[in-house]
């Protein structure tokens, strides 16, 4: 009799990307031909080995809503969860902030289906209407005197790397 052969599960075709991942950022990692890059690809490679149990997940996602929520972002905005979703992946991966449109908004489109154009118009507008709502003291704390008077808000990059910075000096 033949057997039939057996359909790999959604589970462990994710388990085969993410060690493809860990192998491709490991031999990056032994291929860096500068001090520099082979910081940068350490710090990727510890990325992904280092395991997080879901408390760890949960911890950060209320973290994140706390943050949001303090900067009177309303929950109710697609762009809420575009930051959302952006700022856990730069809490994830830093590397993120550097590469602003080339990384972060692609890789937020892609969870939701969406353009990166529509990303970073929702984020804006989340932003601009917390910024509208926010208390005076609650922006001080998180963005001090970093934020252009002229222009009166943060860009999308200077909010999302404020707000992770916050976020890790407080509870990293």
């Amino acid at each position: 009799m033949f057997k039939k052969k057996r359909e790999k599960s959604a589970e462990e075709m994710e388990n085969m990307s993410a060690l493809e991942e860990k192998v491709d950022a490991l031999l990056q990692y032994c291929a860096a031909d500068s001090e520099e890059s082979r910081a940068r690809y350490r710090r990727n490679l510890q990325r992904l080995v280092t395991v997080e149990t879901p408390c760890e997940a949960m911890k950060r996602k209320d973290r994140i809503d706390r943050a949001l929520a303090d900067l009177g972002i309303p929950d109710h905005l697609l762009g809420y969860n575009y930051l959302q979703t952006a700022i856990e992946i730069c809490l994830q991966n830093p590397e993120g902030l550097g590469h602003i449109c080339a990384f972060l908004y692609p890789t937020v489109a892609q969870c939701y289906d969406t353009s990166q154009n529509l990303v970073e118009r929702g984020i804006r507008n989340a932003i601009e209407c917390g910024w509208s709502r926010c208390d005076l003291n609650m922006q001080k704390l998180y963005f001090g005197g970093k934020v252009d008077p002229i222009r009166g808000k943060p860009s999308n990059k200077e909010f999302i790397t404020r707000v992770c910075h916050v976020i890790q000096s407080k509870y990293c």
